[in-house]
């Protein structure tokens, strides 16, 4: 049966509305068309990456090891290998290595005869990658990594013996333990070069029978001072203040009070600087820890 004029008055009126709701639904971003999601690539992804030196002004092209781990290398322990190690290309100008998608530490070694910087390590995460941009071997970029080159150490320091009979402190050689009973020590530590850095760690006395460590300072801010008994993380014992990065040049200054607790015998007692302290890893450490000795005598 023929539609009449109004049936056909409504159904027109009916399409009419609906085309209304798609276009005003499409705008409105109600409505939209899902383009299927493009394929993923998680393996042997290109990987690049630049390396610059602070000291020299310029990007390292030579002389270093880049690696990448899936643990950090850093503690004294760690006996694992790389998963990777990067070269650099001279063609591209950048460093390059491929890897899986996932989390890595980098770690850059100098790789000079005589070493001048820190092994320097970062946390990177490599992302999957779009399959047209790995079969066109487009590289995911990583950024550029800065090399921390460690600054040169020398130590020194002065003795004040606190006299009682003239209640006033007096400059002396040594911690002479008949003759007084407190010290304050001021240990001067002179680090210098250029856009070079000390990196935080440990200012380590040692642990001395008869005498006691108290009020230690480090560049006037009060520290605590804990004992280390163990020597299986570090190779260390005593006692110990922390210290942040130090940029050179610069002087910094650890202060400490020494007071006769008991009956010291004749010796001495030595403060090592352990700079980098969170680098134990002895295939890593190049560097040898500064050190002075002060005499205790009777």
């Amino acid at each position: 049966m023929p539609l009449s004029q109004v049936e056909k008055a409504v159904l027109l009126a009916a399409i009419l509305f609906g085309a209304i709701l798609f276009v005003w639904g499409y705008a409105t971003g109600q409505l939209s068309i899902t383009k299927p999601a493009e394929e993923v690539v998680t393996k042997d992804i290109i990987v690049t990456l630049d390396i610059y030196d602070p000291v020299s002004k310029s990007y390292i092209t030579s002389d270093v090891i880049v690696e990448f781990y899936t643990d950090n290398p850093l503690p004294r322990g760690f006996t694992g290998d790389p998963v990777a190690q990067a070269k650099y290309d001279s063609a591209a100008g950048t460093w390059e290595v491929k890897l899986n998608a996932g989390r890595y530490y980098l770690l850059i070694k100098d790789g000079k005869a005589s070493p001048t910087f820190y092994p320097t390590l970062y946390e990177v995460t490599v992302e999957p990658q779009p399959k047209s941009a790995w079969e066109n071997r487009l590289a995911e970029r990583l950024g550029t990594f800065k090399v921390i080159s460690r600054a040169s150490v020398s130590l020194s320091v002065s003795i004040k013996a606190y006299d009682e009979s003239a209640g006033s402190w007096v400059t002396v050689s040594d911690i002479n333990v008949t003759k007084y009973s407190k010290w304050q020590v001021e240990f001067e530590i002179n680090i210098a070069g250029v856009d070079k850095v000390l990196k935080a760690g440990r200012l380590y006395l040692t642990d001395y029978t008869g005498l006691t460590y108290t009020d230690p300072y480090v560049d006037a801010v009060e520290k605590s001072i804990m004992l280390d008994t163990s020597s299986e993380e570090d190779g260390l014992t005593g006692w110990f203040v922390t210290f942040p990065d130090w940029e050179a040049p610069n002087i910094h200054h650890y202060v400490v009070t020494i007071e006769k607790t008991g009956t010291p015998s004749a010796g001495t007692i030595t403060l090592t600087l352990a700079d980098y302290y969170a680098c134990q890893n002895v295939k890593l450490v190049w560097w040898t820890y500064a050190t002075i000795s002060i005499s205790v005598t009777q």
